[in-house]
């Protein structure tokens, strides 16, 4: 099932019909600009992992693919959004996450 964000929308994890999720993927796709702009376009996915207090613990982004031992995996960059389907992805296996991780929040970046 994908889930269309909007810049600064939040969304819950939690299903209403009980259970628990144990994966969770980003999948980040653009296309190059036609037109106006004959520029490239690098958007880069990061993923960024933070305790109860809000102190930060890891990153995963595209110079660094895994966090917490591979609990967290960024599978690459793409500098261009050239090419069908996902340009980046970053894979979560919640159960693998230590257990001080409380939130993991993705961003987009330019």
């Amino acid at each position: 099932m994908g889930i269309t964000l909007e810049k600064g929308s939040r969304i819950s994890l939690t299903k209403e019909a009980g259970g628990s999720l144990s994966q969770i993927m980003l999948g980040l796709g653009w296309d190059p600009v036609r037109g106006w702009f004959s520029g490239e376009v690098d958007l880069d996915a990061n993923a960024i992992t933070f305790d109860t207090s809000g102190a930060q613990l890891d990153v995963a982004y595209y110079q660094h693919l895994q966090a917490h031992g591979g609990a967290i995996q960024h599978r690459g960059d793409n500098l261009t959004g050239r090419g069908d389907g996902d340009d980046e992805q970053i894979l979560v296996s919640l159960n693998a996450l230590p257990d001080q991780v409380q939130h993991v929040v993705f961003t987009i970046a330019s």
